[in-house]
């Protein structure tokens, strides 16, 4: 898998951003990934992966952007998407 996205650089200490990224694939650690529309009855999946490369960029007067790519660890999880209790019911049957 891999994602692509602006950097900001001026976050509170309450969001997470390229730094936490940068730590977390300088230090290998597993990550989970989700992906969903988020609406209910919809579908989420999710899995355990490493990040495989970071990488940043910017030109002179430009945005800041990163690429990142991870590298999966075990079975994606297929399961339902339950808004009302913030929670997604498991479907592997």
């Amino acid at each position: 898998m891999s994602a692509d996205g602006l950097i900001q650089y001026d976050l509170k200490a309450t969001v997470n951003g390229n730094i936490e990224l940068f730590d977390l694939w300088r230090s290998a650690t597993k990550v989970r990934l989700a992906w969903t529309t988020g609406q209910d009855g919809d579908y989420i999946y999710y899995g355990d992966a490493y990040i495989t490369s970071l990488e940043e960029s910017a030109g002179l007067n430009e945005v800041a952007t990163f690429s990142v790519s991870f590298e999966g660890d075990g079975d994606i999880t297929k399961a339902l998407v339950d808004t009302a209790n913030l929670t997604f019911v498991n479907n592997n049957d």
